[in-house]
């Protein structure tokens, strides 16, 4: 999927989007964030699903979240 597509569908879901670096996009809604990459192509990959207050931990090789297979999928189960 497109970057400009995905930010138009997350955000008609009712996320609002933000760009922390120019790869990586969160969009939040009721404390839950839906993080993904975005290539040079302007292609999106490895999106995830979490809540806000989950960090990741790698001392006990914790993974915050859930790897969905497409944004449609974490819009559900956010």
């Amino acid at each position: 999927m497109k970057l400009n597509n995905a930010i138009k569908k997350v955000e008609k879901a009712g996320y609002t989007v933000t760009n922390e670096k120019n790869y990586l996009f969160t969009a939040e809604k009721n404390n839950r964030l839906i993080e993904w990459f975005n290539n040079k192509d302007g292609d999106i990959f490895c999106i995830r699903a979490r809540d806000v207050n989950d960090k990741d931990d790698p001392y006990s090789d914790y993974s915050a979240g859930v790897f969905c297979r497409n944004l449609t999928h974490a819009i559900k189960i956010s």
